[in-house]
C-alpha cells in the first residue's frame, strides 16, 4: 500500500490536470476568477512540491490533488477559499 491509489481506488492513475479541471469547471466556469485562482494555486503547488516525495515514494503533489478531489467529490466542498487553502499546504 505504498501508492495513494491503493488506499483510495477512486483516485485512479488516469487522474491528471485535465480531469481535475473538468471537475473544477463543473463548479466554476473557466472564465470565473475563482477558477483562475484555483488554477494558479494548482500550478504553484505543483511547482513548489515538484521534488518532494512522501514516505511511500509517491510525489507529494499527488497527495494535495487527492485531498482536493476528496473535498470536491465526497464532501461536496465548493468554496474556492477552502480549495485554495488545501493546495497551499
Amino acid at each position: 500500500m505504498n501508492n495513494i491509489t491503493d488506499r483510495f481506488p477512486f483516485l485512479t492513475a488516469a487522474e491528471n490536470r485535465e480531469s481535475f479541471f473538468r471537475r473544477i469547471a463543473q463548479i466554476y466556469p473557466p472564465s470565473d476568477h475563482r477558477y483562475k485562482l484555483i488554477e494558479k494555486a494548482y500550478n504553484d503547488a505543483k511547482d513548489a512540491f515538484r521534488y518532494m516525495r512522501r514516505e511511500g515514494g509517491e510525489r507529494y503533489f499527488e497527495h494535495i490533488r487527492a485531498v482536493m478531489l476528496i473535498l470536491i467529490d465526497y464532501l461536496r466542498v465548493t468554496g474556492s477559499m477552502l480549495l485554495l487553502a488545501t493546495s497551499s499546504k
